[in-house]
């Protein structure tokens, strides 16, 4: 039974960006109708896992996405969600299995706990407010079960209007992550040969590896998970798939992205609930990240060039500030002006091993 067609009747792939080549289109075509004509066969080797915190609406329309594609199993891990997400998913799908957290541990963890609750070889984790184009199952375990030393996997992401959104990109503190950052993203755009190069600058066009690519939905190989001891708990919030795929490479794996399968992703619906404390936690995580993979001149360098982004946009918000008069916009200032001056304080006494400043239970899923 095929999938209901979302939102304005067509779905996301009919939508897509004409300016991809028909040929691309084609294939995608072509691959897509294969992968349904065998998602008997390569469904049942994956499991789907849920991380949810508080998305109560867009959780039920994620499930309903992936009941007809048939995987092997269904959790959700629900991160103590006040809405009652994790009661509402008992009554209105009694085959899918829940766990249900008294506290928000953390998006690395709730992953973790979905490997635990999983027996499939392979794991599609979600964000809840992610909707899977019809054939995304199949096509990623097909392109996992070719592709052996594949152990991370991510679909195409798409908004809501049929956009692609950039998913994959080059490690922090690299050159590549140097060039395809602003200021000198706009420049290398311009210059043919390095945006052949990069791996955020272009639209993806055919499966390749990437340095890693975004957490919101990935197709992870247990065996690689097991080898790797899944995904660092100390990472409560952002760069927990970036330090996970930096791992799995390090250890000699792949991480795959593959344009083929598709994935609608809203973003945001649980960390915009929260963006003064989810802006706090991302500089946290940044500098976890820093201080566990450099060192010397090149950790002070990194270090330092997040501080002056920091202080830059703190002295920016606080001009707006002297001039605004909208009290909405006031209050958004004032709040962002928190987050950089928090943000700050963050990085004082920070250690190589330093544990990590969790700003209370606010985490999305």
């Amino acid at each position: 039974m095929a999938l209901p067609r979302l939102l304005t009747g067509a779905t996301y792939s009919e939508r897509i960006d004409r300016s991809v080549p028909a040929a691309v289109r084609e294939m995608t075509a072509r691959v897509t109708t294969m992968s349904q004509k065998r998602s008997d066969l390569t469904a049942a080797h994956v499991a789907v896992a849920i991380v949810n915190y508080n998305t109560r609406d867009l959780l039920e329309r994620c499930i309903q996405s992936i009941l007809s594609e048939r995987p092997a199993t269904i959790v959700v891990i629900d991160n103590a969600s006040p809405d009652g997400s994790a009661a509402f998913v008992r009554r209105r799908f009694p085959d899918v299995q829940v766990v249900a957290n008294e506290n928000n541990v953390g998006y690395g963890a709730a992953l973790n706990q979905a490997l635990e609750h999983t027996t499939a070889p392979l794991v599609l984790v979600l964000n809840a407010d992610t909707e899977l184009e019809p054939g995304c199952i199949a096509t990623l375990a097909a392109s996992c079960l070719e592709a052996p030393r594949a152990a991370i996997i991510a679909p195409a992401i798409v908004n809501r209007r049929g956009d692609h959104e950039v998913s994959a990109f080059p490690f922090p503190g690299t050159l590549g992550w140097l060039l395809e950052n602003d200021p000198l993203a706009p420049i290398v755009r311009l210059i043919p040969p390095l945006a052949r190069r990069s791996v955020s600058l272009r639209p993806i066009a055919s499966p390749r590896t990437v340095p890693w690519v975004m957490g919101c939905a990935m197709l992870l190989r247990r065996e690689c998970m097991q080898q790797v001891r899944g995904f660092d708990e100390d990472f409560f919030m952002y760069f927990e798939e970036v330090d996970l795929c930096r791992r799995v490479t390090d250890a000699g794996w792949e991480v795959f992205f593959d344009p083929r399968a598709v994935v609608m992703h809203v973003g945001g619906a649980s960390t915009g609930q929260q963006r003064t404390v989810m802006t706090i936690q991302h500089f946290e995580s940044t500098m976890r990240y820093y201080h566990r993979y450099f060192s010397g001149a090149r950790l002070a360098l990194w270090v330092a060039a997040l501080r002056v982004k920091r202080v830059a946009m703190l002295a920016r918000d606080s001009a707006h500030l002297l001039v605004e008069r909208d009290p909405s916009e006031r209050k958004r200032l004032r709040d962002r002006k928190l987050a950089w001056t928090s943000s700050l304080e963050v990085s004082r006494g920070y250690g190589r091993h330093g544990s990590a400043v969790h700003v209370g239970e606010d985490r999305a899923g």
